[in-house]
């Protein structure tokens, strides 16, 4: 009987792990097949927008929902990613994929040289430490003309031939977007995620663990950063141009709630929330001025009904059934 009881157990998670994959695996196709339905350009662009926040909030989930850092400063991070790359780009006539390899990896190397102060301080601390950099990095975008081009902005951002149609650029944003997500997804399986979720939960006792606190939460913070700024580069790629609100607290807000709605922590979360928001405000284009009461509605139902979440409420109900949906 216990060994039926355990067959029983084993069957049930393995099918749950299977319809899992199989409903990850059929939203891929279903957004690999949707420019085959001949959409408009309008709706690939809001979609393909939908992809980069969603990467975007994917790097603030590696910080906060992983390693237990509140971040205001993502959307500081994201602009310098995507002002690097469109500097390259436009003013350098820098080769589009090297330009993009560079912005990502030295907004992360940036981000490291920050953390080493940021990470001495402590939960609201840290917030409102990022919060003031946020601050300061717009203020410096803002007014170094000479290297951003300031409030006139950055234009003739181009992309290669592969990416200069809609579609091109669509796919090419689908599949980092697919490959971000398997990154983290095994990132917080790893021993460095683990090591995470124990400063998360009581950093005195991941110390006396012997698990470093100080190399953790600063190749969290870079990895965190690079991820975000891998979206920037591509939002600058997208749009063409660039304009120093970008780089606003406003956008590491949004990013914040992007991912507080979605599920901090979770997998899929970070998707959830980004594109859902982002895509739904875009499309209801008559309620952009409304976008920060809409996002406050929907985040203050949240925090009262469902504070882990869309994806943390979901996976709450599940998972005690489901085993198998505590990975996501």
């Amino acid at each position: 009987m216990k060994n039926l009881a355990l067959n029983r157990k084993f069957s049930k998670t393995a099918l749950t792990a299977n319809t899992q994959a199989i409903l990850v695996l059929s939203v891929i196709a279903a957004a690999a097949v949707f420019p085959a339905m001949s959409p408009s350009r309008y709706i690939m662009t809001v979609i393909t927008m939908g992809f980069i926040w969603s990467m975007a909030t994917m790097g603030l989930n590696i910080l906060l929902g992983l390693a237990g850092q509140a971040s205001i400063a993502h959307g500081a991070f994201f602009g310098i990613g995507a002002y690097t790359f469109g500097i390259l780009n436009a003013k350098h006539n820098v080769n589009f994929w090297l330009a993009m390899v560079i912005a990502v990896l030295f907004t992360s190397l940036l981000a490291g040289l920050i953390s080493l102060p940021a990470i001495r301080t402590r939960i609201t601390y840290f917030a409102i430490f990022t919060l003031c950099l946020n601050l300061i990095i717009t203020s410096l975008v803002n007014n170094m003309e000479h290297i951003t081009e300031g409030p006139r902005g950055l234009i003739g951002i181009t992309r290669p031939a592969i990416l200069a149609s809609t579609a091109g650029m669509y796919y090419f944003c689908l599949i980092l977007l697919v490959l971000v997500t398997l990154f983290v997804y095994r990132l917080r399986n790893s021993v460095i995620g683990l090591s995470w979720a124990s400063i998360r939960i009581n950093e005195t006792l991941a110390s006396s663990l012997g698990i470093k606190l100080v190399y953790n939460k600063i190749v969290a913070f870079m990895l965190s950063v690079a991820v975000t700024a891998l979206a920037g580069a591509l939002y600058a790629a997208a749009i063409g141009s660039l304009t120093p609100s970008i780089t606003s607290f406003t956008i590491s807000f949004y990013l914040l709630i992007y991912l507080i709605v979605g599920g901090p922590g979770t997998i899929l979360g970070p998707i959830v929330g980004a594109f859902g928001l982002n895509t739904l405000t875009q499309l209801l284009y008559a309620l952009e001025q409304y976008r920060p009461l809409i996002y406050g509605v929907i985040m203050i139902f949240c925090i009262v009904y469902m504070p882990l979440g869309v994806m943390g409420y979901i996976k709450a109900r599940l998972q005690e059934r489901y085993p198998a949906l505590r990975k996501w």
